[in-house]
């Protein structure tokens, strides 16, 4: 099974394949690195804002602009941006490790399989099953 489409069956059935998740890391990566490259255009208009094309329109609308150093609004804000995004990866990385992962055969075959008769997939692992499996991964590696 190719990646996207481990990627594409993680997204409709139950439980987090590994494809998905480092998928996830991936895109948020690039979030992260986007916001690291505000970061020096940041910190450039915190020493000068009058270098910027806002304040230089607010200049070309007659606004007074203060020479003596910039503010630092901007690289708060980028800064809360990265801190907010490294969370975020943190937070989900470890939700990933406290559920654990299903492969994506059995989610497959979880959603191609026909319903029971209580409802239930056949051959789909609860929930249940999923994080007890992991919690005896984990203590294993404990060990």
């Amino acid at each position: 099974m190719g990646w996207m489409a481990a990627v594409a069956i993680g997204a409709i059935t139950p439980g987090l394949n590994r494809p998905t998740l480092v998928l996830v890391n991936l895109v948020l990566a690039g979030l992260f690195l986007s916001f690291a490259a505000l970061l020096p255009a940041a910190l450039r208009y915190s020493r000068d804002p009058s270098s910027s094309a806002a304040a230089a329109s607010a200049a070309s609308r007659g606004s007074a602009a203060s020479g003596s150093g910039g503010s630092s609004e901007m690289l708060h804000h980028v800064l809360f941006l990265l801190a907010l995004t490294l969370l975020l990866i943190a937070a989900l990385n470890w939700l990933a490790w406290e559920v654990g992962t299903v492969s994506p055969h059995s989610q497959a075959r979880a959603l191609l399989s026909p319903p029971t008769e209580d409802g239930a997939q056949q051959g789909a692992p609860t929930a249940r099953e999923a994080s007890s499996k992991a919690k005896k991964h984990r203590s294993k590696g404990r060990r």
